[in-house]
């Protein structure tokens, strides 16, 4: 299994396939030896090149290997999308692609469509509904909220239930739910990093020690 979280740094084919190796070989060792050997050589590989090297670890990989690209969005470099499309052409059958995107790549998918491979959920799909929330902060322990606190609440946060979960750790305080709210002020990424700050600060030392190692760095695992 491997995460990969794509930022504008990692837009070049090189350190592409670095990150995404690297993240696989966080719990798979040495998959990606070939990989990381071709990137080294002294003449730049052509994409094709890495990008075979990489289909044949996976498939000789003898386990299924699940790796999800996050914000593949910003992997708009020619030479990412097509090794992006080399890959999703002749994908190893024990390669489980996840991808998250804000908009659709510009990649053909028609073939894997055909073949009952491909599967996509759009973001009203991720949604939660007003009964969504209200079931979800219940077994989060705020069954005493009232219909227009739910709904409160749902709207603030875009019925995203990320913000929901860090806002249920927040409220767990003794918060009510409109001075919450009431302190909430800025864009969405200052609201998040607040959000975040707040849920961090009520967790124990432990659990907090077990999310920060198990964060993805910022750095390849394996360059």
């Amino acid at each position: 299994v491997g995460w990969l979280s794509l930022v504008p740094t990692q837009d070049d084919l090189a350190s592409f396939f670095r990150y995404m190796v690297g993240a696989i070989e966080v719990s798979r060792p040495g998959m990606g030896r070939r990989v990381t050997t071709l990137l080294e050589s002294a003449r730049r590989p052509s994409v094709a090149a890495v990008t075979t090297a990489f289909i044949n670890s996976v498939a000789e990989a003898g386990e299924e290997v699940f790796l999800c690209i996050d914000d593949m969005h910003r992997g708009v470099s020619t030479n990412v999308i097509r090794s992006l499309e080399m890959l999703l052409a002749q994908p190893p059958d024990n390669l489980h692609l996840i991808v998250t995107t804000r908009h659709s790549l510009p990649v053909s998918l028609s073939s894997l469509r055909a073949h009952g491979r491909y599967a996509e959920i759009e973001s009203d799909q991720l949604r939660f509904s007003g009964k969504d929330a209200a079931e979800f902060l219940g077994m989060a322990g705020h069954q005493g909220l009232s219909a227009p606190e739910i709904d409160l609440l749902v709207k603030n946060f875009e019925w995203w239930v990320a913000w929901l979960q860090l806002a249920a750790i927040s409220l767990a305080q003794g918060r009510d739910v409109k001075s919450f709210l009431a302190s909430l002020s800025g864009t969405h990424r200052n609201v998040a990093e607040y959000l975040a700050d707040n849920a961090l600060k009520s967790q124990r030392a432990g659990t907090i020690d077990f999310m920060l190692g198990h964060r993805m760095q910022g750095t390849p695992q394996n360059p």
